[in-house]
This record gives structure tokens, sequence and C-alpha cells, in this order.
């Protein structure tokens, strides 16, 4: 068993290194491929990590290893925030438990030079919650990768998003149980299958690292394979770039009619299925006119546009003077939180100062 996670781990090594330096040479002015780069080097800490070469002189070594190891979920997470989600922005509470989760397993190691908590029952106590903040992390990363599939327009993410999910999601989680079966090996005889987790572990790296590095170097130095360079985005309307793409612009005029005149938006339960077939148009060309003909990247952001200039219309009407709540549902919105949000990231402010700045 030693010699077969030693020889798996080497092998994951070796692909590791591989896909590190090529993102790291291909797209380092891109920030996922300095995040996958990292992601690279945590998982190769954590190869070594468990490898356990033998060192007299490794414990301050092994301290390192360890933290990047236990890094992995948090660079993850990261990725999957910055692939799939279009705003960008990370809030200063995920920030604290991105980093708080490390520094509360770097201060319970118990032997590392510089440890804090001594107490052997506080220390595994600790370790049980920042093993358990890991684990809601690498479930996030799942629920990021398929949340909003359907609705995503950009067609290499959107392909993406399952292998992403099923494939990372298989190594970060028997990651995380080799990491909490370590924990236990020192207590236990039965090292041979505990070393079990280990060894799938490695191989499922191995094995995945060395799918992404064929189907890369395929691609490359053109590949699009995770890390999209960035584009600017075209305008919404038909111009040059829609011209170059062979998007009909007499489609583009019959969506927006429809939009507009038969108030399709209005509808909570629009999906693009829906929109498509309303409209008869095949579902993968009214993806590529949304995205490439008007330039939104997600189904919702498209649907916003048209019910935050009606929800406009509506409260800017003196005659009618709906509430708020009550233009929320007539634009499509199921719930005025919803409707808050896509309005402030709209036009920059709530829907109750707007309509204050109206009767100004």
């Amino acid at each position: 068993m030693p010699f077969l996670i030693v020889s798996f781990g080497f092998l994951a090594i070796s692909q590791l290194l591989l896909m590190g330096l090529f993102y790291l040479w291909y797209f380092r002015e891109e920030k996922l491929g300095l995040l996958l780069s990292l992601l690279s080097v945590c998982l190769i800490s954590y190869a070594l990590y468990v490898i356990s070469i033998p060192d007299s002189d490794s414990s301050n070594l092994d301290f390192l290893l360890g933290r990047l190891a236990s890094a992995l979920p948090a660079v993850l997470w990261l990725i999957a925030h910055f692939l799939f989600v279009d705003d960008k922005k990370i809030s200063p509470s995920v920030w604290s438990i991105l980093i708080g989760y490390q520094i509360l397993r770097a201060a319970t190691v118990i032997g590392a030079p510089w440890v804090i908590i001594k107490d052997v029952y506080l220390n595994d106590m600790l370790d049980r919650i920042s093993e358990l903040v890991m684990l809601a992390l690498t479930v996030h990363v799942i629920v990021m990768a398929m949340r909003g599939r359907s609705s995503d327009l950009v067609e290499e993410r959107r392909k993406l998003r399952v292998p992403f999910a099923i494939g990372f999601a298989i190594i970060i989680a028997a990651i995380i149980l080799s990491l909490l079966v370590s924990g236990f090996m020192e207590n236990v005889d039965a090292n041979q299958f505990l070393q079990m987790p280990i060894l799938v572990s490695l191989f499922s790296l191995f094995v995945f690292a060395l799918i992404v590095n064929l189907v890369t170097f395929r691609l490359a130095p053109d590949s699009q394979l995770i890390v999209v360079r960035d584009k600017a985005e075209p305008k919404a309307g038909y111009n040059n770039q829609s011209r170059a793409l062979n998007i009909d612009p007499e489609q583009m005029k019959e969506l927006d009619q429809r939009m507009l005149q038969d108030k399709l938006f209005a509808d909570p339960e629009l999906t693009i299925r829906i929109l498509a077939d309303t409209i008869s148009m095949q579902e993968y060309k009214l993806r590529v006119l949304i995205n490439q003909g008007l330039g939104y990247k997600n189904f919702n952001q498209f649907l916003n546009s048209y019910r935050i200039n009606e929800a406009c219309k509506l409260l800017a009407d003196r005659k009618e003077k709906l509430q708020i709540s009550t233009v929320a549902l007539e634009v499509g919105y199921a719930s005025l939180s919803s409707f808050n949000l896509a309005f402030k990231a709209i036009r920059g402010e709530t829907p109750s100062s707007f309509k204050s700045s109206l009767s100004q």
C-alpha cells in the first residue's frame, strides 16, 4: 500500500506540475489562470504531505504543506466563484470564512512551529469545525457550478459546469476524507485500511489531472478550457460584431418586439426554453442571439433589463401610484427582495429611493 501511495503520488505531482505551469504561462494575466496555478500548488502540497517522505528536519516543511493542502477548498471556491458567478464581488464575511478556517487549522496543529492551542480536546473540537467548513465550501462549489446552468448563455462555461462539479467534488471529498483519516492513524492499528482513502484521492487526482492535460494540450495554445480570455462585451443592440457573428437583425428585432409588446418578461416562470418555444426559435440559436448579439452572459440579466425598465415606467406613473410590491409582481418578480436586488444592480439605487427622487 505505501508503495502504491508513493507511486500514484508522484504520478499526480507530475501531471499537476504540468497543468500549473501551463495555466501560469498562458493565462498568467487572468485571475482564473493564477488561481488554477495556485490550485495546482495546493494539490501538489497535499500529495507531498500524504506521501510522508522521511526527513528528520521536515517539521516546518510538513506544516507548510499541510496549510497549503488545507487551503484547497478555499482556492476551489474562489475558482468556482470567478468562473460561474457574474458578480465577481466577494463579501467580507466570505473572506473571513475562507481565511478564518485556515488560521484555525494552523493554530490547532500539535507540534507546529508556532502552535497556539495546546489543549488536545479543544484541538480536536476546533479541527472538526474547520473540517466541516471545508466540507461546506466543497458542497457550495457544487451548488455554484450547477445553479443557473439552464440560464447560462456562455456556451463554454455552461458545458463546463457538470464535469467541473463532479470532477472536483470527488477529488476534494476524497482529500478531505483522507485528511480526516490521517488524524486517527496514530491511534489505530488498521493502518492498511485507513490508507485506502489516501490512495483513492491520489489516484483520482492523477486521473483528473491527466484528463485535463490531455484535453488542454490537444487544444493548446488557444485552449479555452476553464479559463476564457476576457473580451469586450458587446453593447445591447445590433452592431458590426453581430454582423460578423451572422446574427439575423430581423430575429433581434422580433425578439425585442415580442418581449415588449407581449410582455413576455412579466411571466415569473419564463425560461429560455419557454421563450424559444414561444417565438419559434431553436434554443441554442436563442442563446447565441442573446449572448453574442446582445452581450448578456445570463438569461436572468436579459430578463432583468426588460423588467427593471418596465418597473421604472410604472413607478414614474403619477396616475397609477402603484406600491413597490405591486410593481415587483407586475414585472415578473416572485418576491420583493429579488426585485430590490435586481433594481439596485441595474439602477444603482433601491426602488424606494428611485420613487422618492421622482417626487422631489
